[in-house]
C-alpha cells in the first residue's frame, strides 16, 4: 500500500493574508503543474529484463509488478494450464511484452489506470452474451461518491464482464435474476441481483479498513501487520473525517486504547494526553508526533485532519524504541494523502459549528444578593462601619488598607451610623440590592454563542509518473468571549514522481497562517464584584463599580485595582486620572493580536538499488515567525492606574514629570524559530524459501533554533505609532513611598524588554530488523544511539543505546489449528528501553539577554547552572500482546498488558549554594507504571443494506513513584498540602489531605492530626495551630490522573441513512471540589464568596447536619487546611456522549444529470449529555484545583461534502 503525505495549517490577517494568498496560489501551480504535463496511464511504461530468460505467464505479471505501479486482476483458473515464453535480455514496453506471452493463450487484456485486466478473447462473446437478456448500466464509486475506474463487473457463475470505465460507468447485459458481481482492490467486494426490469444499477463500494490497516507505518518503514510484534494501533483518515474537528487531537479521543485524555487541573482549557501513563515529571509528557516519517516541531494544529491518510499509534519499545529519546511517551505516526492517478478529482467540504454560551453561574458559584446583603450587613453593624471621608475626618492617615473600597452595604450602615442616611433609607437600599444579580448581565455583555466555519478544498490526480494533491482548509472562529477570533489557514501539497529506473522523488509543502484577536478582561473582577452591582442602566448605558481590592506590587504591572471614591477624588483633584472603573467601557481596553506564519517543506529521494535493497534520502525543513502585540489603551483603566500609582505623591499637574507618560503601553513579541531533519537509510528486504528478512539501518541529524525579543513601549499613540523613552533606570529603583500607589509592598517596577536565543542539536543512528519464518515465527530488534548538546560530557552516560527486542508467535498459522471460531490468533511479546527529553538544563549554563536598568549595561541572566551528570530519561517496557480474530474477522479483539519502569527521572533537588540556586532539577526520581489495554472491534451486522459495527476501548493504568527527593522542611507546613504532589509509594500527581473532623458546637472547623487528636481551627491569626500541624497530619487523598477510561462507538448505515454516536468514560481519580473554606475580610471590601456560604454554621444545633464553617474570617493557613482537607475530595468518575452523527448520502441516480459526483450531509452534536458520579454536578473535564471551569458547553455542526 501507497502511504500519502500531508501538511498542516495556515491563518493571516489583512496584508500578510493577501501575501500569503499570493505566495499559496504561485506555489501550487509551480508544484502541481509545473513539474510534468499531465500523464493518462499507457502501455509504454518498460521493464528492464537482464538476460535471456524463459518466463510463465505468471512470472511475467511478476516482473511487471515489481517494476511498475501495475496491478493484474484475472480469474484465479485462467491461467492454471501456463505455458511459457522466450523472451531476450533489454528493456521493453508492457504492453509490448503483454502482447508476446498473451497471444499463444489467445488472451486479451485492457488497461485501466494501474490495473490490467486479462481475460479469454471469447469471454464477452460468449454463450452468456446471446442469450436474450437484458441490459443493465450504471456508475460505481467509492464512499464519497468519487467514481472508480476499472471496476471489475462479472455475472456470477459466467465468464461474461467488464470493467468501468473513466467516469466509473459500466454497461452489461444479464439474465433477469442473475447476480452482478463488483470487485475492485481496497474495496470490499459487493453483490446485487438483477431483478426484473432493472435497467439502472448504481452501486456505492466501501472501502476495506482490514486492507488499510495491513501495513503498519513506523515513519522509518512499512511493515506487514503480520510482522509487527509491536503493540500498534491504527485508524483510517474516514474515521476522522467523520468527527469534522478542526483539532486533531480533540478527534483522537476514544479511538485508541492506551491514549488517554484528562483535563490538566492546573491549567484552564487545556487537556494533558498521555500514552500508558506518566513517564516524566518534569519533561513533555505528549507523545512525539511524526508526520510522513518526521518529527514534528510545529504546533500539531498545523495538521489538516481531512489530509490524515491513517494515523498509527506506537505503544511499547518494540514499536516505538526506534524514535530512542523521544519515544518514552508513546508516538504518533501521521501518515497524509497522496495524489492518486487519473482526472484531476474535486472535493469540497464545510461544517458549521455553533457552541453554546457559557455557563457563567456555574462557574462563579457564589452566594447569591440576598444572603450576601446579610452577611455583609451584620458584620458592618457589629463592627461599628464608618466611611472613608469620615475615617479621614477623624484623623486617619492614607494607608493601603484604608484605600481599598467598601462595599455598597458597608457604605450604607456606615452613613447611617454617620447620620447622613435614615433608616428607612438604608432598608430600601438592603432591598433594592437583594433583588440584582448582575450575573445576566455579565454573561450578556461579555460572552457569546461560539461560531466556527470550516472549509476544506482539495484537489488530486495525475498520471503514471506524477501525481499530485493540494488542500486549501480555512477555519474561522469566533470564540465565546467578546472581540475573540481566530483564523486558519492551512495549504498542502505533495507531489510524488517516478524519475525511472526505480527511483522516486516525493516533494510536500505546507503553510499555515494564523490569526488571532482577543479583548482580554480579568475574570477576577467578573468574580470579585459584588452580585448586586449593575453593569448598566435601564437604558442600557455603562455604570461605574466598586472594583474589588486586589494588591498587585508595582513590580507586576504597578496596579492595585479599586481604590475608595474619595481617594479616586483626591487623585482628580491633583490633576490626575479618573479611576472610576465601569467594565463595559473596559471591553476592548486591552486588545491582543498575533499573527504565526509556518512553512514546512518535505523532500524525499527513494532508489531500488537492486532487487533487495532500497536507499532513501529525507530532508526536512520547518521555519516559522510569530508576532504578539499585547496593546493597553491611553483611556484603559489600566494605564490610567498606573500612571496613577506612579506619579509623584507632591504632583503639581505637569505631565511632563510623570514618570509613567500620559498614552497608552504596547509590548510586542516576535519569535522566529527554524528546523532541519536530513536522515539517509538503507531498507533491505529479502524472502528466501520459509524465510523473510526486513532491516533498516540510517542516520539522522537534526537542529532546532529559536530566537525571540520582547520590547515594551510607553506614552504610544495608535495613531502616530510614536512612543516616549521612559527611564527604566529611575523606575526600577523608585520608591513607593514617594508615589500615590498605595500598596507599599515594591520599590520598582519591572518591565518586559528582553532577548532570547535557543539550540538544539541531535544526532542519531539506527536500526531495526524483523525475521520471519513461515510467516508464523517473528522476531525482531531495533537500536538506536541519540547524541544531544542538552546533555552532560560525562562519557558514563552520553553512549548508551536505546534498544528493543520483541516475538510474535502467529498460532492460528500452525498446521495443527483447526477451528470454524478462531481465524486469528497472535501471541506477542517485547521488551525495551526508551528516552525522553527535558531541555531545561545541559552541560552549560543557560542565559537570557536582559538589561538590569539598576546597571544600565546590558548582561546576561543565569536561568539554570552548568549540570554535567545529566542524563536522558529512560523507560524500560515490558509488554505481552494477544491478538484475535474470531468468526471471519467478524469480531476482532487485542489485549495488551504492560510494565514500565522509567528511572532517572528530572525532578527537584537540592543545590550547592555557591551556584546561585537553592533547588535544581537532577534525575532523582523514578516512576513505575502497570497496566491493561483492550480493544474490540465487531461487525454485529452486515446486509445488503444495514450495517452495524462496534469499536470498544478501555485503559487501567496504576502507577507509583519508587524514588524522589522530597525537603522535610517544606513538607513540615500546611503549604505541603497545596497542588498535587509526587512523593515515594504514593501514585504521581496525588492530592495529599488532612483529614476533616466537621465542626465543634461554636461552628468552627476541625481537622483530626495523625496521632488521633482534634485540632480546632478558630478565626483569626492562630500561629499555633501551625506549630501543631506536621506531614504527619496529611495523607493521600487520591490521584487527580485517571486510572481508567474507555469509549463504546456505533456505526450504523441504513441505506444512505449513517448514524454514529460515541459515548467516553474516565474514573478512579479525585476531583478538589470548590466550596466554602472561610474567607477574609470580605465583609469591608467587594469579595468572592462562595455559595455554600449560605449553607453555614449559624447556631449551636448546626453543626449536627452542616460541615460548612460559620462564616468568620479566617487566615490563608487555614483556608488552606480546610481546602485540602476531606470535606472537599469528591470521585471524578464520569461518562459523556462525546458526538452524535447523522448522515445523508445522496443516492447516485439523483445526481447523474448534475456535474456533481456524490453529495453528504451531515448533523452532529457533541457533548450532549454527562453523568458523574459526584453528586455536586461537578464537570470532571473541566475543573481546576478547587476552583470551577466553564463546563463543556453543547455544540452543534451542519456539513456537507460534495466530489466532483
Amino acid at each position: 500500500m501507497k502511504i500519502k503525505r500531508k501538511r498542516g495549517r495556515c491563518l493571516d490577517r489583512e496584508g500578510l493574508l493577501l501575501m500569503g494568498m499570493k505566495s499559496i496560489i504561485f506555489f501550487y501551480c509551480t508544484l502541481a503543474f509545473g513539474l510534468g504535463p499531465y500523464e493518462g496511464f499507457s502501455q509504454n511504461a518498460r521493464v528492464r529484463i537482464d538476460t535471456d530468460v524463459v518466463l510463465s505467464v505468471k512470472e511475467v505479471f511478476r516482473l511487471i509488478e515489481s517494476q511498475t505501479d501495475y496491478e493484474f486482476i484475472y480469474r484465479p483458473d485462467l491461467l492454471e494450464e501456463t505455458f511459457h515464453t522466450e523472451i531476450a535480455g533489454g528493456e521493453i514496453s508492457v504492453g509490448d511484452l503483454l502482447d508476446r506471452v498473451l497471444a499463444p493463450g489467445n488472451f486479451s487484456y485492457e488497461f485501466y489506470n494501474n490495473t490490467i485486466i486479462v481475460r479469454e478473447k471469447e469471454a464477452v462473446f460468449g454463450a452468456t452474451t446471446i442469450l436474450q437478456t437484458v441490459e443493465v448500466r450504471g456508475t460505481v464509486t467509492d464512499g464519497e461518491g468519487n467514481p472508480l475506474p476499472g471496476v471489475t463487473v462479472l455475472v456470477r457463475g459466467s465468464e461474461n464482464g467488464v470493467v468501468t470505465d473513466f467516469d466509473g460507468n459500466y454497461r452489461i447485459e444479464v439474465a433477469a435474476g442473475g447476480v452482478l458481481s463488483f470487485t475492485f482492490i481496497g474495496f470490499a467486494p459487493r453483490e446485487i441481483i438483477v431483478e426484473a426490469g432493472s435497467s439502472v444499477i448504481d452501486v456505492q463500494l466501501e472501502e476495506q479498513a482490514a486492507r488499510l490497516e495491513e501495513v503498519v507505518v513506523t515513519g522509518y518503514q512499512e511493515l506487514s501487520v503480520n510482522k509487527s510484534t509491536g503493540a500498534t494501533q491504527t485508524i483510517t483518515g474516514e474515521e476522522l473525517e467523520q468527527k469534522g474537528q478542526a483539532n486533531l487531537m480533540q478527534a483522537l479521543q476514544g479511538m485508541f486504547p492506551g491514549l488517554s485524555f484528562a483535563a490538566d487541573p492546573q491549567n484552564e482549557g487545556q487537556t494533558k494526553y498521555t500514552v500508558r501513563g506518566i513517564s516524566t515529571l518534569a519533561g513533555d509528557s505528549s507523545p512525539l508526533i511524526v508526520v510522513d516519517g518526521f518529527p514534528l516541531e510545529a504546533d500539531i494544529r498545523s495538521i489538516n485532519p481531512y489530509e490524515v491518510e491513517t494515523i498509527t499509534l506506537l505503544k511499547d519499545a518494540a514499536a516505538a524504541s526506534i524514535y530512542g529519546s523521544r519515544a518514552a511517551n508513546g508516538v504518533l505516526v501521521i501518515t497524509t494523502k497522496k495524489g492518486k492517478k487519473g482526472k484531476v478529482r474535486v472535493n469540497y467540504r464545510n461544517e458549521l459549528t455553533i457552541t453554546g454560551r457559557p455557563d457563567l453561574a456555574y462557574r462563579l458559584n457564589r452566594i447569591g444578593s440576598a444572603d450576601l446583603v446579610d452577611i455583609e450587613r451584620s458584620y458592618a453593624e457589629d463592627n461599628n462601619a464608618r466611611t472613608y471621608r469620615q475615617y479621614l475626618e477623624d484623623g486617619g492617615r492614607r494607608s493601603q488598607s484604608m484605600v481599598a473600597p467598601r462595599n455598597q452595604v458597608y457604605n450604607t450602615v456606615a452613613m447611617v451610623n454617620e447620620g447622613r442616611m435614615s433608616q428607612a433609607e438604608a432598608e430600601e437600599v438592603f432591598n433594592r440590592l437583594k433583588g440584582i444579580d448582575n450575573t445576566g448581565q455579565w454573561k450578556k455583555h461579555f460572552y457569546r454563542n461560539g461560531f466556527q466555519n470550516q472549509s476544506n478544498l482539495s484537489l488530486n490526480g495525475g498520471g503514471e509518473r506524477h501525481t499530485f494533491r493540494s488542500t486549501l482548509n480555512y477555519t474561522a472562529n469566533k470564540g465565546n468571549k467578546v472581540g475573540q477570533k481566530d483564523d486558519n489557514l492551512i495549504f498542502d501539497i505533495v507531489n510524488n514522481i517516478d524519475l525511472g529506473k526505480g527511483i522516486d522523488l516525493d516533494i510536500a509543502g505546507n503553510v499555515v497562517i494564523n490569526s488571532s484577536e482577543s479583548t482580554p478582561f480579568d475574570e477576577f473582577y467578573i468574580k470579585n464584584i459584588s452580585p448586586y452591582e449593575s453593569l448598566v442602566d435601564e437604558e442600557g448605558n455603562a455604570l461605574p463599580v466598586l472594583l474589588p481590592y486586589r494588591n498587585h506590587p508595582t513590580d507586576n504591572n504597578g496596579l492595585w485595582d479599586g481604590k475608595e471614591p474619595e481617594e479616586i477624588r483626591r487623585l482628580i483633584d491633583m490633576g490626575l486620572y479618573d479611576e472610576t472603573f465601569y467594565p463595559l467601557k473596559e471591553l476592548g481596553m486591552q486588545t491582543i493580536n498575533a499573527e504565526n506564519l509556518a512553512i514546512r517543506l518535505q523532500l524525499r529521494l527513494n532508489a531500488k538499488l537492486s532487487n533487495d535493497l532500497k536507499g532513501n534520502f529525507n530532508f526536512q525543513y520547518e521555519t516559522g515567525s510569530s508576532v504578539e502585540r499585547d496593546l493597553r489603551k491611553k483611556d484603559s483603566w489600566i494605564m490610567k492606574s498606573l500612571i496613577n500609582n506612579m506619579s509623584p505623591y507632591e504632583y503639581n499637574g505637569d505631565p511632563g514629570t510623570l514618570p509613567i507618560p500620559p498614552g497608552g503601553r504596547r509590548i510586542e513579541t516576535r519569535r522566529n524559530r527554524r528546523s532541519y531533519t536530513l536522515r539517509g537509510q538503507l531498507d533491505f528486504n529479502r524472502s528466501f524459501g520459509e524465510h523473510s528478512i526486513a532491516a533498516i539501518a540510517g542516520s539522522e541529524i537534526r537542529h532546532v533554533f529559536g530566537q525571540g525579543t520582547i520590547t515594551d513601549r510607553f506614552g504610544y499613540d495608535e495613531s502616530s505609532g510614536l512612543f516616549h523613552p521612559i527611564d527604566k533606570k529611575r523606575l526600577s529603583q523608585f520608591p513607593t513611598s514617594d508615589t500615590n500607589h498605595p500598596g507599599g509592598r515594591s520599590d520598582k517596577l519591572d518591565f518586559s524588554d528582553n532577548f532570547e536565543e535557543t539550540l538544539n542539536r541531535y544526532f542519531s543512528l539506527y536500526g531495526n530488523y524483523t525475521y520471519s519464518f513461515k510467516n508464523r515465527y517473528i522476531l525482531s530488534g531495533s537500536v538506536r544511539l541519540d547524541q544531544s548538546n542538552l546533555f552532560g560530557t560525562d562519557p558514563r552516560y552520553r553512549y548508551k543505546p536505546f534498544w528493543s527486542v520483541g516475538g510474535k508467535w502467529r498460532l492460528s498459522e500452525e498446521g495443527f489449528f483447526n477451528s470454524t471460531v478462531f481465524n486469528n490468533i497472535a501471541l506477542r511479546g517485547s521488551y525495551g528501553i526508551n528516552g525522553n527529553i527535558s531541555n531545561r538544563y545541559g552541560p552549560f549554563n543557560m542565559a537570557e539577554f536582559t538589561i538590569p536598568y539598576t546597571l544600565n549595561s546590558p548582561a546576561l541572566k543565569i536561568i539554570t547552572p552548568a549540570i554535567n551528570d545529566l542524563r536522558w530519561e529512560k523507560t524500560a517496557t515490558i509488554n505481552a500482546g494477544l491478538d484475535l480474530g474470531l468468526f471471519n474477522n467478524r469480531i476482532g479483539l487485542s489485549l495488551d498488558y504492560y510494565i514500565k519502569r522509567t528511572r532517572d527521572l528530572l525532578a527537584v533537588g537540592i543545590a550547592d549554594p555557591t551556584q546561585g540556586f537553592s533547588t535544581l532539577e537532577y534525575n532523582e526520581a523514578n516512576i513505575d507504571n502497570k497496566g491493561i489495554e483492550i480493544g474490540v472491534n465487531t461487525v454485529n451486522v452486515r446486509a445488503e443494506k444495514f450495517n452495524w459495527s462496534t469499536r470498544i476501548t478501555f485503559n487501567h493504568n496504576k502507577n507509583m513513584v519508587t524514588r524522589i527527593y522530597r525537603d522535610e522542611l517544606y513538607v513540615s507546613t500546611p503549604y505541603y498540602a497545596a497542588g498535587v504532589r509526587n512523593f515515594e509509594g504514593m501514585p504521581a500527581n496525588s492530592f495529599y489531605i488532612y483529614t476533616y473532623a466537621g465542626l465543634n458546637e461554636e461552628g468552627y472547623p476541625m481537622i483530626t492530626t495523625g496521632n488521633g487528636e482534634e485540632l480546632v481551627l478558630t478565626p483569626g491569626l492562630n500561629p499555633e495551630v501551625v506549630d501543631r500541624i506536621n506531614a504527619g497530619d496529611l495523607h493521600n487523598g487520591g490521584t487527580a490522573v485517571p486510572v481508567y477510561s474507555g469509549s463504546v462507538i456505533n456505526n450504523l448505515t441504513y441505506g444512505p441513512f449513517g448514524l454514529s454516536f460515541m459515548f467516553v468514560g474516565s474514573g478512579g481519580h479525585v476531583l478538589l471540589k470548590d466550596s466554602y473554606n472561610g474567607t477574609g475580610g470580605i465583609y469591608q471590601t467587594p469579595a468572592y464568596v462562595h455559595a455554600d456560604a449560605a449553607k453555614g454554621w449559624k447556631q449551636p444545633g448546626d453543626e449536627a447536619h452542616t460541615g460548612i464553617p460559620d462564616v468568620q474570617e479566617y487566615y490563608f493557613y487555614q483556608q488552606s487546611i480546610l481546602r485540602y482537607s476531606t470535606k472537599n475530595v469528591i470521585p471524578g468518575d464520569f461518562i459523556r456522549l462525546r458526538e452524535l452523527i447523522f448522515t445523508y448520502t445522496i443516492p447516485q441516480h439523483a445526481l447523474k444529470k448534475t456535474f456533481i459526483k456524490g453529495a453528504r450531509f451531515n448533523l452532529r452534536g457533541n457533548n450532549l449529555f454527562l453523568v458523574t458520579r459526584n453528586r455536586e454536578g461537578i464537570d470532571p473535564e473541566s475543573h481546576g484545583l478547587g476552583v470551577r471551569y466553564f463546563p463543556l458547553q453543547p455544540s452543534y455542526s451542519l456539513g456537507f461534502t460534495l466530489n466532483f
